[in-house]
């Protein structure tokens, strides 16, 4: 007869044998039309809680996509399209991405990506963020450039191993690590595309997924209790992909500083182009220093987005969500009535300063030394607004 420690030895060895088996299953029903495993769900949670279910970035964004690939290989066996190696094969052919969408701190963004190789990590990477600033990252540097006066300023955050940068290759791998159930995920085929959505406590996203490619195309932010959580001038956190395309041709150049580009001093002289700030011709510079703050001041008061934007370089940093809460504020709570100029301006090395308040019904809420920088462009004087000298400058 068998002892009590044989039994359990041979239990043991079963339970081994079958958690076994069922990773091969897990692995092949992907590939082969197996029936009967239910409705599984990828279980997840604890993967994203571990980063905080309010900053989903796009790489875990798409390992949810991943894993929501393979549970629908698993179930709809009528389908095979849905087999795993078509999948493997397509991220492999990746050469180039072609992707707009929306950072929580930066806006609207749009972005090249080119691959040599490695479908996680692309070689060659240019993003627009700002309108006419683009970043270009690439083994001849990282750099930001503003096409429209040809000025370059070297840097040096790459942004091609950023958390939102889409590993096409390895989250497949990333996503069977963290593969089981998870009610909160939900998947469908509809018309055509795979949808597949996530709920969190915080926020609900729609992704979707190429039913031939089963390549992600697009994801959305659905349902966002407190968007201003997500909001990091730390890190760029991705809130929607408008669409994603592959193996398209770049722009010619497009990774590429031309060679007559003119290097600045300040990461912020490329943000400015003919059409910024003031036009200081016919003025001397104190009285267009004097004139900037004024404007500046009162479209302050005004709460005008777009002056404001023009004559200080500090609010293009603002996303949608501060001028909302902005707007909220001014309506709600008492707002600034009152800008006046404390001091007499002066000038320091490259930069002229203005002593100013910010007053709410004669009380003073905020001490600003505007700073003031003048360029030279298309034939004409601008002056524009850089910065504070209690705040720095913009960057």
């Amino acid at each position: 007869m068998k002892s009590e420690n044989d039994i359990e030895r041979m239990a043991k060895e079963i339970r081994i044998t079958r958690d076994a088996v069922s990773r091969e299953r897990i692995l092949a029903g992907a590939r082969e039309k197996l029936q009967g495993l239910g409705d599984t769900h990828p279980d997840i949670w604890s993967y994203i809680m571990k980063r905080r279910s309010i900053q989903l970035t796009a790489a875990a964004a798409i390992i949810l996509v991943a894993v929501a690939i393979i549970s629908i290989s698993r179930i709809d066996v009528a389908t095979p399209a849905y087999a795993l190696d078509q999948t493997i094969d397509a991220i492999k052919k990746v050469k180039t991405v072609h992707m707009t969408g929306e950072f929580y701190w930066r806006g609207e963004f749009e972005c090249w990506l080119q691959f040599d190789g490695n479908p996680d990590v692309p070689t060659h990477m240019w993003m627009s963020n700002c309108g006419h600033l683009e970043g270009i990252y690439s083994p001849d540097g990282l750099f930001h450039f503003n096409r429209t006066t040809h000025y370059v300023f070297p840097i040096s955050q790459d942004q091609r191993g950023r958390r939102w940068i889409i590993k096409f290759n390895s989250f497949f791998k990333d996503a069977m690590k963290a593969a089981g159930k998870m009610d909160a995920v939900s998947i469908s085929h509809e018309e055509e595309s795979i949808v597949v959505r996530i709920h969190t406590p915080k926020r609900d996203q729609q992704f979707l997924v190429d039913p031939e490619t089963k390549l992600p195309i697009s994801f959305s932010t659905i349902r966002d209790d407190d968007p201003m959580e997500m909001v990091s001038r730390q890190a760029l956190t991705l809130r929607n992909i408008d669409w994603i395309r592959y193996n398209e041709d770049p722009p010619e150049g497009i990774f590429n500083v031309p060679a007559d580009a003119t290097i600045v001093r300040n990461d912020f002289d490329c943000w400015v182009t003919p059409d910024s700030g003031l036009v200081a011709d016919g003025m001397t510079k104190p009285e267009a220093c004097l004139e900037i703050a004024r404007q500046t001041g009162k479209a302050l008061i005004d709460l005008d987005i777009e002056r404001l934007c023009k004559l200080d370089l500090f609010f293009l940093q603002y996303a949608p969500e501060h001028w909302e809460l902005l707007k909220k504020r001014k309506e709600s709570e008492p707002w600034a009535n009152e800008y006046v100029i404390t001091g007499d301006v002066y000038e320091e090395g490259e930069f002229w300063y203005v002593p100013s308040e910010i007053r709410i019904n004669g009380d003073t809420c905020e001490v600003l030394t505007m700073m003031v920088k003048f360029y030279e462009m298309e034939g004409k004087t601008i002056c524009v607004i850089v910065g504070a000298k209690e705040t720095g400058v913009a960057d």
